[in-house]
């Protein structure tokens, strides 16, 4: 997290940057990173994009409401949440987590609805977009289409 805040204050200072439009997207262990990250500077994330990964988890000082979904000190952000049923290297209910918690900060609905790329949805209700495609015969492996629809949900914040 060090890291991240000194790379983003070093951007900022030598290009010309949206704040109100910081991303990070990661891969398997980078996408655990991303949803740490997302919990602890939400404040300065405008979304992220998990492939094959889960979290975030416990943070130093956080704590857990009586739900047992981790409340993070920062505000929601919206998230992509991409997870392949069969992944071997990373389990789906990891995904799974990570789909649960980002619905939960941010306010959604219980019910989905299909959006593109299918089998993508969308819960509705949330206080940030949240995208969930969990996809059928995918390993670990950022899925074909996902990097488009990451880009696609990025595009449309």
């Amino acid at each position: 997290v060090a890291l991240f805040d000194a790379l983003v204050a070093s951007l900022r200072g030598a290009y010309c940057l949206d704040k109100a439009r910081t991303f990070a997207m990661g891969t398997s262990n980078g996408a655990y990173f991303v949803n740490q990250l997302a919990c602890a500077r939400g404040n300065v994330l405008k979304g992220i994009a998990s492939h094959a990964g889960g979290g975030p988890y416990m943070l130093s000082g956080g704590t857990y409401d009586e739900k047992g979904q981790l409340r993070c000190p920062t505000p929601p952000v919206a998230a992509a949440i991409f997870h392949g049923l069969a992944d071997t290297n990373v389990s789906p209910t990891e995904g799974d987590k990570a789909i649960a918690h980002w619905s939960h900060w941010n306010g959604c609905q219980a019910a989905r609805n299909p959006v593109s790329p299918a089998p993508c949805e969308a819960p509705s209700g949330c206080a940030s977009p949240v995208l969930v495609c969990k996809v059928p015969d995918q390993g670990h492996a950022i899925w074909g289409p996902g990097r488009q629809a990451t880009w696609d949900f990025f595009a449309k914040l």
